[in-house]
């Protein structure tokens, strides 16, 4: 459930087993944050290794790759719903239906669905021109749009400064925001340690920002702010049969617990 890294390799390994797999995945192209970020894999770049292992299990008999499929519940003896959307998206779908639903009864599933990154809390969050960090960098890596020529990055965790360093090789002004006081790495763009974004301004979208550092108030420029909170493990189905998720205060999240669907790693 999932295909990102981990729900690539899970159904690689288990394929080459000789398991009957079904490979599932909402989105409507296989290879999760692979597609997004500049991450390698055995020296490769993420969508080049997605593409080979891709390629190895749509040769195998014992596997299905299943896109544009939502894994919708988790049920008794093993049994999930699935979603998938057949033409739905075509603009001339013939005699395809729109949707089918699949009742999948699994000996074991694996649930890599990834996680979905937290916003922050200040007011006017939600002018145009604030996004997630994450989005910012897949709009930049993946589909060659840069979100803003003048970009704050506000963030209390090291990932967005994946998207601060995309965006300074793809030529932006960046300015890096980060909450906690102290953090070691150096970087070729400015930072701001222990500050916070308290607000922002403009009319038709973003214009400027306001920020506190310690006891300095002031403003700042910019056309785009992508914002970080952290990331939250997507865990919902492992509480469809009455699991309870896990308070993990590293990760500052919710991780599933050992009571949960059985079957379901």
């Amino acid at each position: 459930i999932g295909s990102g890294p981990t729900g690539l390799m899970a159904a690689l390994v288990a394929g080459r087993a000789g398991a009957d797999v079904i490979l599932a995945e909402q989105a409507p192209e296989m290879g999760g944050r692979l597609l997004s970020d500049l991450s390698e894999i055995d020296g490769r770049p993420g969508p080049d290794w997605v593409a080979g292992v891709l390629a190895e299990l749509g040769a195998m008999p014992n596997v299905r790759l299943m896109t544009r499929t939502t894994v919708t519940g988790a049920h008794d003896g093993g049994t999930y719903g699935a979603l998938e959307r057949v033409g739905l998206h075509l603009a001339a779908p013939g005699d395809l239906p729109r949707e089918c639903f699949w009742r999948i009864v699994a000996g074991q599933a694996v649930l890599a669905a990834g996680a979905l990154e937290r916003p922050v809390a200040f007011a006017d969050n939600d002018r145009p021109g604030v996004m997630l960090a994450g989005a910012v960098r897949g709009y930049l890596n993946r589909y060659g749009v840069l979100a803003g020529r003048r970009v704050a990055v506000f963030a209390n965790n090291d990932s967005a400064r994946l998207t601060a360093r995309a965006l300074h090789r793809a030529g932006a002004e960046v300015v890096l925001i980060d909450s906690r006081t102290e953090t070691s790495m150096l970087e070729d763009f400015r930072v701001l340690n222990g500050a916070v974004v308290t607000g922002t301004r403009g009319r038709h979208g973003l214009r400027a920002i306001s920020l506190r550092q310690g006891s300095a108030e002031f403003d700042m420029e910019a056309d785009c702010l992508a914002v970080s909170g952290g990331w939250n493990p997507t865990l919902h189905l492992s509480c469809h049969m009455n699991g309870r998720p896990l308070w993990q205060p590293v990760l500052a999240a919710f991780v599933p617990g050992g009571d949960g669907v059985p079957g379901l790693q």
